[in-house]
């Protein structure tokens, strides 16, 4: 990784989570990139991602995840995550930034990427009701209080839910979130 590409990667993702980074390091931006550079080296130790790779990722996804109420650790885990399986951090990133636009029905950010929109997109409450079918009640892209809860979050109860599915409600969920992008 040369410098230019880790310095890119590293201001791309704080001006990505720049309202977390800066509350959580009281404005300090060099603490902050530090964090930043802390947690792509502890994910390139620790799992088969490389620190380039999830920057890469990081780049084109930050701003689209930090906006679905994610944090920078949220959105790192799910990038390693996907980078691990799929070996492609340019896919990762463009994958997370489509799902947390699909989940929060932006058909227009959609199109401007060139990406199919459907009624799900446009109808937000069908695909919630959908979803919510499938998973038995159990997953819901809403909070209590009507609010959409992050990527990460129901991400996270879809997995825990994903073994009890039939193939068919597993296919339907992801038709639902990603269209097996």
């Amino acid at each position: 990784l040369d410098y230019d590409t880790a310095a890119e990667n590293l201001i791309t993702a704080y001006n990505g989570f720049k309202d977390e980074l800066n509350g959580a390091f009281d404005g300090d931006t060099v603490g902050a990139v530090n964090y930043i550079a802390d947690i792509l080296n502890e994910l390139d130790n620790n799992y088969a991602a490389t620190s380039a790779g999830i920057g890469e990722a990081l780049t084109r996804s930050a701003s689209a995840l930090d906006l679905a109420g994610n944090s920078i650790q949220e959105t790192a885990g799910m990038i390693t995550g996907i980078i691990e399986v799929t070996q492609d951090p340019e896919q990762a990133g463009s994958t997370l930034k489509i799902l947390s636009l699909r989940l929060r029905g932006m058909k227009g950010q959609l199109q401007e990427l060139g990406e199919e929109t459907d009624e799900n997109v446009e109808n937000i409450s069908k695909m919630q009701g959908q979803i919510l079918n499938l998973t038995k009640g159990k997953v819901n892209i809403f909070d209590g209080a009507g609010q959409f809860r992050s990527t990460y979050e129901i991400m996270k109860d879809i997995s825990e839910v994903w073994d009890d599915l039939n193939s068919t409600a597993q296919a339907e969920v992801c038709l639902y979130v990603q269209k097996c992008a």
